[in-house]
Formats: structure tokens, C-alpha cells, sequence
């Protein structure tokens, strides 16, 4: 447990450091940022690897998951702190061999955070088509009812969440990344 250990104390500080506990939001409209959110795993069947027994595990019928995407204007999200999601997965993987908050550097803070970066460079960075920075937005909170868009794994989530009263629910896979 020693691993996992570490990664709550990096999400600990973070908290520390934004003053709440996040909800990591993706920014973007492109398929490869679109991937930062997990939804296209829904689909792996392929989950794992027993190197004991030297044999792949997939997912059984019926051990799918049936995730949701919600997908929001950016007027609906105008609280959060911006980071560079890649600096971030840096940070969190040294935090699995031996986090300590005395540890962290000033480099690795602002790498992270970009502090000298207002919104509006973070929101361009997120809508270029030429930019290869994975921007997230950390917020404490969603309202799921103000959702532009809210895509389902299936016709029978599609008719569950429309009677829930949520609008343009469509049905719609993503790719796997090639490994």
C-alpha cells in the first residue's frame, strides 16, 4: 500500500495548494484530449497482465463499465485552477516512490501550475489545433444539469439520462489509443 500512500498524499497537497479537492476536467474538443478523461476505456477489453501465471485478463461479459461524458461551455466554467496535466503525472509518479511536501521545488510547482499564465492563454493552448499541452481545469464542483453535450455508452443510458431530463445525450464511442 505503500504506493497508493503516496499518491494520496500528492492529491492531499494539491488540495492544500488550490484549497479544495479537485475534480479534473479536461479542456479541449480534440480526440486526444478527449482521451485524458478515461471515457474511451469503457471499451478495453484487455485490463491486465498476470505475469505469475503469464497470461493477459480481459474483461468478461457483463464487467464493462458504463461511463458517462459531460461536456460543458466554458462561460458555465468559469471557477478553477488550470494545470499542465503532464507536469502533474510527473509530479504524482515521484510521489509514489516518496512524497514529501518539504520536497517539492519551486521548478515543479510552477511547471505544474503556470502561474504567469492568465485564463485566456490556458483556453488557447486548450482550443489549438497545434498545441500538444494536455490543459486541465480543477474545480470543486459540477452542475451536470448545464452540460452542452453528454455522451453514453449505450442506447439504454441514452434513455435513462434523457428521462432524467438531460439533453443532447448521443450514443458515441471513442477510439482506443494504439499501444
Amino acid at each position: 500500500m505503500l504506493e497508493f500512500r503516496g499518491m494520496r498524499d500528492a492529491y492531499r497537497w494539491l488540495e492544500d495548494r488550490i484549497g479544495f479537492f479537485p475534480l479534473f476536467l479536461a479542456a479541449g474538443s480534440q480526440e486526444w484530449q478527449l482521451q485524458m478523461t478515461g471515457y474511451q476505456d469503457q471499451w478495453r477489453r484487455l485490463i491486465g497482465y498476470d505475469s505469475e501465471a503469464e497470461r493477459r485478463i480481459y474483461r468478461g461479459k457483463g464487467e464493462f463499465p458504463n461511463c458517462v461524458l459531460f461536456s460543458f461551455h466554458e462561460e458555465d466554467l468559469r471557477e478553477g485552477v488550470f494545470i499542465d496535466e503532464d507536469a502533474w503525472w510527473v509530479f504524482i509518479c515521484g510521489a509514489f516512490l516518496n512524497y514529501q511536501a518539504d520536497q517539492v521545488t519551486d521548478a515543479q510547482v510552477r511547471s505544474i501550475f503556470k502561474k504567469s499564465w492568465p485564463r485566456s492563454r490556458w483556453l488557447r493552448e486548450a482550443r489549438s489545433e497545434d498545441s500538444q499541452l494536455p490543459v486541465c481545469l480543477l474545480v470543486s464542483s459540477l452542475d451536470l444539469s448545464r452540460a452542452e453535450r453528454v455522451w453514453v455508452r449505450n442506447r439504454f443510458t441514452q434513455k435513462r439520462l434523457a428521462d432524467m431530463g438531460f439533453e443532447n445525450v448521443q450514443v458515441k464511442r471513442l477510439r482506443l489509443p494504439q499501444i
